[in-house]
């Protein structure tokens, strides 16, 4: 048997907080563990290996991290149940966790935890246009290298080459220039990945269909309203009215390239 074991993160929600004040609900939970080998069906029966998904808050930069750091939590939206001074007149969905290391473990019966492997995450933030046209910019937690620890009890761990992940800034949005009420629409862009280094000299590039993001106003893409062809790698959004329609790039990545360095 498999057993799944999960955090849970709870926030507050009302409107007007009168009596009991702010009303309890589960704003996002993560996976926190995994074991493997339980029986069910035979009395005290205990799992043979498990994985640990080890949490830290979103705003806690990783070891050795050197660049600038952010945080991208909402805190705003952050209520205590039962709270009467919340503002917050509905329900909002996140958490404030990145995950941050794995260990894997096994053990012989009923004796203690061996750890095998770590597994440790690395991260950095790219930065994004504006979400609002002429706002700020926005800064995406991107998930930027793993690296591979061997444990071998009390022998010196055994660190394996970092895989990394290279990104490539696209737009999301395929229709970002077209004007909304006065306003441009945002470009929604977002990191994909364009290729993985494996540390031993490999390298596979992932060439992906849709944009790179441009860094002025782009002419209407094909496939958006009034365009004289239709691009599939644009589906349409509709709405219930046609200036709040949007077409957003799928991104496919059409093909895999490993290349030998």
């Amino acid at each position: 048997m498999v057993d799944y074991f999960y955090a849970r993160e709870e926030n507050g929600y009302c409107g007007g907080c009168g009596v009991g004040g702010a009303l309890r609900y589960d704003r996002g939970g993560y996976l926190s563990r995994i074991e493997y080998g339980h029986n069910s069906g035979v009395a005290g029966s205990v799992p043979a290996a498990q994985v640990v998904f080890n949490a830290v808050n979103r705003g806690t930069p990783p070891s050795g991290h050197g660049g600038p750091w952010f945080d991208d939590t909402p805190g705003d939206l952050n209520c205590v149940p039962g709270s009467t001074s919340c503002q917050n007149a509905s329900t909002a969905f996140y958490i404030t966790k990145r995950l941050d290391s794995i260990v894997t473990s096994a053990r012989l019966g009923t004796g203690p935890w061996d750890e095998v492997a770590r597994y440790e995450l690395g991260y950095k933030w790219v930065a994004s246009h504006p979400v609002t046209p002429g706002g700020a910019v926005n800064q995406l937690l991107w998930l930027d290298r793993i690296k591979t620890v061997g444990l071998a009890g009390d022998a010196p761990d055994v660190a394996l080459p970092v895989i990394a992940f290279d990104s490539i800034l696209r737009d999301n949005r395929a229709d970002h220039a077209r004007l909304v009420e006065g306003d441009r629409t945002a470009r929604l862009s977002v990191p994909r990945v364009a290729a993985i280094a494996n540390g031993l000299g490999g390298r596979i590039e992932v060439p992906t269909a849709g944009r790179r993001a441009a860094t002025g106003p782009a002419a209407r893409p094909a496939g958006t309203p009034g365009s004289p062809t239709a691009d599939g790698g644009e589906p349409e959004v509709p709405g219930p009215r046609d200036r709040q329609r949007r077409h957003l790039h799928s991104g496919v990545a059409d093909r895999a390239e490993g290349l030998r360095l």
